[in-house]
């Protein structure tokens, strides 16, 4: 991480931030100054939309109406001093995953599941378990368990409810709904 004092007294703030380099590149001081800050996350936000995380921090601005403001301007988080250090790594490295996920995303709209995927996925988002998604689909708890692994790699999330989220976040629940056009005869309640 790159330290930039007082950088936005001595160059445009965006300068130091370049698209395709890592996230976190700058920290600036800007002091008490509620424009500047303002006009620095509103130039970020222009420039690199929501990809680039932004944490304030500050000392002096500690009331819940300034952190307010901080979030409402751009920023991702707010946090005040003093700021445990595990606390704002776990911060940095939480905004940097879903920067990640947000660039990835981007580069590939929409991830390339496969109808079973998608089954398997929208199953898993009506919240049944393993074993059910099976029985439903006429295939074993093993398969439905690679195809969740898969899911998992393709969608770049770590776990079923992150998968979930991200689904429901991009709209993958209705595409696979749109997709499954025949009613499955194993299904008595029709929701193949």
């Amino acid at each position: 991480m790159s330290r930039c004092h007082d950088r936005a007294r001595t160059e445009a703030p965006t300068q130091g931030v370049r698209r395709g380099q890592p996230a976190v590149r700058g920290r600036w001081h800007l002091g008490s100054d509620a424009d500047r800050r303002r006009e620095l996350c509103r130039q970020l936000r222009d420039r690199f939309g929501d990809e680039l995380p932004i944490i304030l921090v500050s000392g002096a601005r500690t009331e819940p109406l300034d952190r307010s403001a901080g979030l409402l301007i751009g920023a991702d988080d707010y946090l005040v001093k003093p700021v445990d250090p595990n606390e704002l790594l776990a911060r940095v490295r939480r905004l940097l995953a879903r920067s990640q996920r947000q660039q990835t995303l981007a580069a590939s709209p929409e991830p390339s599941l496969t109808k079973r995927e998608l089954a398997v996925l929208q199953r898993l988002a009506e919240g049944l378990r393993q074993i059910d998604i099976a029985a439903e689909l006429v295939i074993s708890p093993k398969t439905v368990a690679n195809h969740v692994q898969h899911i998992l790699a393709k969608l770049a999330v770590h776990s079923r409810a992150q998968a979930v989220a991200f689904a429901h976040d991009y709209g993958l629940l209705e595409q696979a709904t749109a997709r499954r056009i025949h009613r499955s005869p194993w299904d008595p309640d029709g929701r193949s």
